[in-house]
């Protein structure tokens, strides 16, 4: 026997071919049907709306939105580095721990000056956003001396010798950005993984 599609009880009542159990059950489905379509007319909607917005992005704006996804994933890189060796995160710059500020992807090198390392990982360490990347200005000092403390002399000298040598900076196109995109959000998503199972 033939159930109605709304309750599962045996189904008599025949409207527009389809059988019900009772009118209450056929305008109950044909409410669900109605709301389906509006829902997938406005997923639809909401898609071409992004297609459009996108083909309307400006080669700065996909590369801003790359450069937000680098710098999260680098905090992320940066915060699981401390986790694996047991200890506490602290900034580049003052080698202090969070205390009242935020964690930000400190570069060595700005991204206006050398927008060659704008992207680069030996350019990027983790550091408080408000007082040294914002209100001293990155302060460089406390990051060569930071960098010495982190990773001794030797290797603090690789890095700032590698991050004072002009690089040629490549030419992306949008193409490039979305790609980056991606294959920064799977980074992202890899590393969140990795900090909750370590918690």
């Amino acid at each position: 026997m033939t159930k109605c599609p709304t309750c599962k009880e045996p189904a008599t009542l025949r409207i527009n071919l389809k059988l019900f159990c009772s009118i209450d059950c056929a305008v109950s489905w044909s409410k669900l049907q109605a709301d389906k379509s509006k829902a997938k007319k406005q997923k639809e909607f909401n898609a071409e709306t992004r297609q459009r917005k996108q083909k309307l992005k400006t080669n700065a704006e996909w590369k801003s939105e790359a450069q937000a996804l680098f710098n999260k994933m680098r905090r992320l890189e940066e915060l699981l580095w401390f986790k694996e060796r047991g200890i506490e995160p602290f900034c580049i710059s003052c080698q202090l721990p969070l205390g009242n500020d935020q964690w930000c992807c400190g570069h060595f090198k700005t991204r206006k000056a050398r927008p060659d390392l704008a992207f680069d990982k030996n350019n990027t360490f983790l550091q408080h956003n408000h007082r040294c990347n914002q209100q001293l200005s990155g302060d460089i000092e406390g990051y060569k001396i930071g960098l010495a403390f982190r990773f001794g002399e030797a290797k603090a000298r690789e890095i700032i010798e590698y991050c004072e040598t002009e690089k040629k900076t490549p030419k992306r196109s949008s193409d490039d950005w979305q790609q980056m995109k991606k294959e920064f959000s799977a980074e992202i998503r890899r590393l969140q993984r990795l900090i909750e199972i370590q918690k």
